[in-house]
């Protein structure tokens, strides 16, 4: 459920996860509820007065898998 990928392009964000098709339905709601806590930081982060320096920020994650989500 830790294996994913995040995609940037000018106007959109994708994130692919990898998952067994045969997942329980422990794993599928863990994982949804995982998206729902990274949307709920998008929420802020784009609605944020902080500034976000854009490439410093994909400098600082384009090589890296968290498993945060």
């Amino acid at each position: 459920m830790s294996e994913h990928r995040i995609y940037l392009t000018v106007n959109s964000l994708e994130v692919r996860f990898q998952y067994n098709q045969a997942e329980s339905r422990e794993e599928t709601n863990a994982r949804f509820e995982k998206l729902e806590h990274f949307y709920a930081f998008l929420e802020e982060l784009v609605n944020s007065d902080v500034l976000i320096d854009l490439e410093e920020f994909i400098k600082m994650y384009k090589n890296t898998q968290s498993e945060v989500l």
